[in-house]
């Protein structure tokens, strides 16, 4: 029996004394729990298999993620799950297939036959200590890992010749800033490839204040802790193929046919298609591991699907916002940098208080140019109060 009606929820409940939005402490429990499920469990659909495994990659400015606590949690809590491997901290694609292979194993089903798997999961508070987007061999390889669909998957290397991997499986979280992804993402990079396998997790506040966690503990946190790694190590251990109920079919089908209606003509932006086009997968995914935070029979319902396309609608909201940082102009820049500084501020700030706090980053003659283009785009107002002049955020006015 478990303990938590549902594992998300009650994990989500035990980080409310924590500041980093509750976005972040979702997404790590997913992950979490997809880190639990390895490749024990699947949706089987002939050609190919959805598997629940991740790239999340939470994006906030420095101190509003708490990268390493948020991120620190659910991997404490993953270690206690019998078979769970972690894989290496900084991924060279040589030590990511070295790291795979010492962690093939074999594991039992309900119908007492024996399948193999090869699973890690990756968890790292920094992303630029875990993987280089300019590295290309790297990123084609966390891509065509990222699919989980080649029962052997090779890769020929000059000193060792081909290695193989049975039924490989990689689950990854980390964390970084926009100015990191500004630096370090390529535009040609966004529209497909890794990016687009990737869930980019977009917060810029705290959710609250809390100077010291301890006096903000949810009530018998020990009990809350204990009860959610009891349930998680009974998630580690199912394993077998994931079922569809009729309601499922009958909804997912529904909602695929209204996917391609949407999509089908009118594209979205470029920097959204490799995502529209995986979305069925990324909600999948994502059904499999809402299903498994709250019931052991692996059998996905329509209300299982509904829950996740919800979830998926959600990740295009935040690579909206991630994807702001990525290709900009210098002028772009600026301008990004002003309106995040006012997003810190609360949404306004007095115009003399803004520049003091941006004059390392721009002139007076840059920081005037880039409000008056704030201004006349619509996305910020400057309002004359007695002898302040306040500048404010259009949707905090």
């Amino acid at each position: 029996m478990r303990k938590c009606a549902d594992w998300i929820k009650s994990y989500c409940h035990y980080t409310a004394g924590l500041e980093a939005p509750d976005i972040c402490h979702f997404w790590t429990a997913v992950s979490t729990i997809a880190g639990a499920l390895r490749r024990r469990v699947w949706i089987d659909q002939t050609y190919f298999h959805w598997v629940a495994n991740f790239y999340i990659i939470l994006v906030g400015p420095p101190g509003i993620i708490q990268k390493t606590t948020t991120i620190g949690i659910g991997k404490r809590m993953l270690q206690h799950v019998p078979g769970v491997v972690f894989g290496p901290n900084a991924i060279t694609w040589q030590a990511l297939v070295q790291s795979l292979a010492e962690a093939h194993e074999a594991f039992q089903l309900p119908t007492g036959e024996f399948m193999s798997q090869s699973a890690i999961t990756c968890s790292a508070g920094e992303l630029g200590t875990l993987l280089d987007p300019h590295d290309r061999v790297q990123m084609d390889v966390l891509t065509d890992l990222w699919d989980g669909r080649a029962e052997h998957w090779s890769k020929v290397t000059k000193g060792s010749g081909s290695d193989v991997i049975e039924n490989p499986w990689l689950n990854i979280i980390s964390a970084t800033t926009p100015t990191w992804l500004a630096e370090n993402f390529q535009e040609s990079s966004v529209g497909g490839g890794f990016a687009s396998r990737c869930v980019f997790v977009y917060a810029d506040r705290k959710r609250h204040l809390i100077a010291f966690p301890r006096q903000q503990t949810p009530a018998a946190v020990q009990q809350l802790h204990d009860d959610l790694v009891e349930d998680l190590i009974q998630i580690g251990s199912l394993a077998g193929e994931v079922a569809l109920d009729a309601s499922a079919i009958s909804w997912g089908t529904k909602w695929y046919e209204q996917h391609y209606k949407r999509y089908g003509s009118i594209l979205p932006s470029d920097r959204l298609i490799g995502y529209i086009a995986r979305k069925q997968t990324h909600m999948m995914k994502i059904a499999i591991v809402v299903a498994a935070a709250q019931r052991d029979d692996l059998t996905l319902t329509a209300a299982d699907l509904e829950t996740a396309a919800i979830i998926a609608d959600s990740i295009e909201e935040s690579f909206a916002n991630v994807f702001s940082y990525i290709g900009q102009t210098d002028a772009g820049k600026l301008l990004q940098t002003l309106l995040d500084a006012l997003r810190a501020a609360g949404g306004k700030a007095e115009r003399q208080q803004l520049i003091r706090a941006l004059i390392r980053i721009m002139d007076t003659k840059q920081f005037d140019t880039t409000l008056t283009t704030a201004i006349h785009a619509g996305l910020v107002r400057q309002v004359q109060h007695g002898s302040q002049i306040l500048v404010y955020l259009v949707h905090h006015a």
